[in-house]
């Protein structure tokens, strides 16, 4: 591990901003109007849903991040890892919600 000037680490802990930005990436990124997880699902035949495997990388970045707390880029990624799924949670909430009750 290197030390930088700011006295953190950078070291497995930082990985948990990487993997955060190419789940990102992986979820929501287009290429001819189909979404890179799929086309990496089907590349692969993968039988699982790309989502599926987007949340479980998000999960991973998240427990990247609490177990590295000292190394650089580990919070953001952590946080940035709890954003994504509070956000998802919340539109399933939501959609929920709209479907049984509108």
């Amino acid at each position: 591990m290197q030390e930088t000037p700011s006295g953190k680490q950078v070291g497995a802990g930082s990985l948990s901003l990487v993997l955060s930005i190419i789940t990102i990436i992986y979820m929501h990124f287009t290429i001819k109007g189909k979404k890179v997880g799929e086309i990496l699902v089907d590349l692969y035949h993968i039988p699982v849903p790309y989502y599926v495997i987007g949340l479980l990388l998000f999960m991973i970045a998240i427990s990247i991040g609490i177990r590295f707390k000292t190394h650089k880029f580990s919070k953001v990624g952590l946080v940035i890892s709890q954003l994504f799924i509070g956000m998802y949670l919340l539109f399933f909430v939501l959609g929920f919600i709209q479907q049984f009750f509108f």
